[in-house]
């Protein structure tokens, strides 16, 4: 590729990338939204079927299985909704009165897959305090597989690393140790010390190239072999159902293009293919993998498949021309420094130059896309704090930040220090000396040296990054994922006399403590916990201990009869039949004396259907201050990027 090529280039990136980055993007992961019936629900008589809906991805594959009083399986086949694909239904056989405990996994599009149990119980069985809040607590989670997490981090550093290293060997490299080492040549007599440079080149790009390719199938293989063991174990019939889905058929497309980058670089080796053959096919098979990532990326598999997974692929493509290109410049920087003649600084400053045009494209279209994307997939400071997503995200950013001091250190003073302060000398590498002369007084071996080194500290945190994408690639979106506090606890107490402190705790999806009042969701189930405590310890308060409810009007009034394993803790599980201001009577005999005490409560409505089922990526846009950010980040960088090929071609050409 010549000089005069890259402007186009740069223009066509502009064009292309700044329209994907304005592109909406979707969510990931599926998880239980609500069922029917629901958690921890007392029924009269048993359903003949379960249904469950579920937030985020669409289902490729639902396993459910229900648990009786008998303790065998009554489930039937689950039944995906071929419209939604976001509910499942599944008949159930009668089974008589007691508790019924649900446990269910789905692969969502995204190929993960999520997990969860819930109960019921039919007929007047009391239900189990401990049971209810246990579903809770798994009631929908995804547990990270560290496993899949590393091995997509290794995916997509391998990946990040062959496309990258292709392009920037392209546009960079090949440019400065051939066509214009061939340049110098030419005009001189003199012994050429860019020859030590080419000689090399080709088994050095090819060792680099075999390694990248190599981690790349393993980690494919690794990352399909790991998903068929999430969807219930390694067998012929699990890996078949694998198989049998978009998921596992788009893994089948990524196996074989990895599997086609090691056949091209050993085509290379083996000199079946040329340097030029062996970079294009590089990068098409790179590119087509990239494809099938993005496809079944968090940013395509809830919406909208084209947009969100061509702007997930052009966040990962952007990455690779910045972190996989710099794979390349810490490989060859010391082949430069190695060089005893005049022109070492010369053409190492080519060399960088070249590659900061892709540099620049590829951070800008990272760091602002991933400010779209953040803004869409952690929404809000709890979604930081509260959810893996979110606090890997948290841990990435810095990281990038510091990523980019580096680079600027780079392409802002390193880069003016080996060419001089002469602008002819900064753009490109037409002011070769050929006369044994030295452009630079400065002690360029050092120069060089010391750039090598930041080099590869930057290239160490950018690999660190793409690990860290392989966590954040695993874990669900914050905007969809449980934040582990789904099971609320609220705390209410009243002093008595003799110092005694009655305390009323209820734990439910919406409970909460304000101003002197328990807020309590509708129809939504409540574990209550009553305990006494004299002295910062707590006391028995006999077998009698009671909680009644009644409404402010007193029309509804309901008595709660309080269980205890330890005579200390005292618990019953109900629902809030209705939107009321409520009070709590709580009575018992603490040291054989009768206490009483009252507690405030008030009772929301509780979440209507058509707000369970809605769209947590419904809201995105570009409007919002981190998106705007974002894409103006792109177009100053694409920008710059255009106008720095656009000098090194001007000087090229004089």
């Amino acid at each position: 590729m010549h000089a005069a090529q890259l402007p186009k280039l740069a223009i066509v990136a502009v064009l292309v990338i700044g329209l994907l980055s304005a592109a909406p993007l979707a969510g990931a992961h599926a998880y239980l939204d609500e069922s029917t019936p629901n958690n921890g629900e007392q029924l009269e008589t048993v359903p003949d079927e379960i249904s469950l809906s579920y937030t985020g991805d669409g289902i490729q594959v639902a396993d459910v299985s229900v648990t009786g009083p008998n303790d065998g399986d009554i489930a039937g086949e689950a039944e995906i909704d071929p419209e939604t694909r976001q509910s499942v239904t599944v008949p159930i056989e009668e089974a008589g009165d007691g508790m019924y405990l649900v446990e269910w996994e789905v692969l969502a599009d995204d190929g993960h897959t999520t997990t969860g149990t819930f109960l019921f119980t039919v007929g007047d069985e009391d239900v189990d305090r401990d049971a209810v809040i246990a579903s809770y607590e798994d009631g929908g989670g995804a547990d990270i597989s560290w496993i899949e997490a590393g091995t997509r981090g290794l995916l997509l550093a391998s990946l990040a690393g062959l496309v990258g290293v292709a392009v920037t060997a392209v546009v960079a490299l090949r440019p400065v140790v051939r066509h214009r080492a061939k340049r110098i040549d030419s005009a001189t007599t003199q012994p050429d010390e860019s020859q030590g440079i080419t000689s090399g080149t080709d088994r050095r790009l090819l060792g680099l190239l075999s390694c990248l390719a190599g981690v790349l199938f393993i980690s494919t293989v690794v990352f399909g072999i790991e998903n068929i063991r999430d969807l219930g174990g390694i067998t012929v019939d699990t890996a078949a159902e694998f198989l049998g889905t978009s998921v596992g058929r788009v893994w089948i497309w990524q196996l074989i293009w990895s599997l086609a980058a090691v056949g091209i670089v050993a085509g290379g080796w083996y000199g079946f293919l040329s340097q030029r053959g062996v970079l294009s096919g590089s990068i098409a098979a790179g590119v087509t993998t990239i494809a099938g990532l993005a496809y079944t990326s968090h940013s395509a598999t809830s919406v909208d498949i084209v947009v969100g997974g061509v702007i997930g692929g052009a966040h990962l493509l952007a990455a690779s021309l910045w972190a996989g290109g710099l794979f390349l410049v810490a490989v060859f920087l010391p082949r430069f420094e190695q060089l005893d003649g005049p022109n070492r600084s010369t053409l190492t400053a080519a060399f960088i130059r070249r590659y900061s045009v892709l540099a620049l494209a590829g951070a800008a279209v990272t760091v602002g896309a991933g400010l779209v994307l953040g803004s869409w997939h952690a929404v809000g400071d709890a979604g930081l704090t509260s959810t893996t997503y979110g606090a890997v995200l948290a841990v990435k950013l810095p990281l990038v930040g510091v990523a980019l001091l580096f680079g600027g250190y780079h392409r802002f003073v390193a880069l003016p220090r080996l060419t001089g302060s002469s602008s002819s000398q900064r753009w490109g590498i037409s002011q070769i000396r050929t006369d044994g002369g030295d452009n630079n007084t400065q002690p360029q071996s050092n120069l060089i040296s010391r750039l090598h080194k930041t080099v590869r500290i930057e290239l160490v945190v950018l690999v660190f990054v793409l690990l860290l994408s392989g966590v954040l690639t695993s874990a669900a979106p914050a905007v969809v994922a449980p934040t582990g506090d789904d099971f609320e606890r609220a705390t209410m107490e009243t002093e008595l006399d003799n110092d005694l402190v009655v305390s009323m705790t209820a734990r439910s999806e919406t409970a909460e403590a304000q101003q002197g009042e328990l807020i309590l969701g509708e129809n939504e189930v409540v574990v209550f916990d009553v305990a006494f405590e004299q002295d910062g310890e707590r006391v028995t308060a006999g077998e009698s201990v009671e909680l009644l409810a009644t409404t402010a009007d007193r029309e509804t009034t309901f008595e709660l009869e309080l269980e205890s394993d330890d005579g200390e803790l005292y618990s019953a599980v109900t629902t809030m039949p209705r939107v009321e201001n409520w009070r709590f009577r709580v009575t018992g005999e603490p040291g054989g004396a009768f206490e009483s005490a009252w507690f405030e409560s008030f009772v929301v409505p509780g979440f209507s259907e058509e707000l369970a089922q809605s769209d947590p990526y419904e809201a995105t846009s570009l409007t919002g201050p981190l998106p705007v950010a974002g894409v103006m980040i792109v177009l100053a960088g694409l920008l710059g990027a255009a106008y720095d090929a656009w000098l090194i071609r001007r000087r090229a050409g004089s």
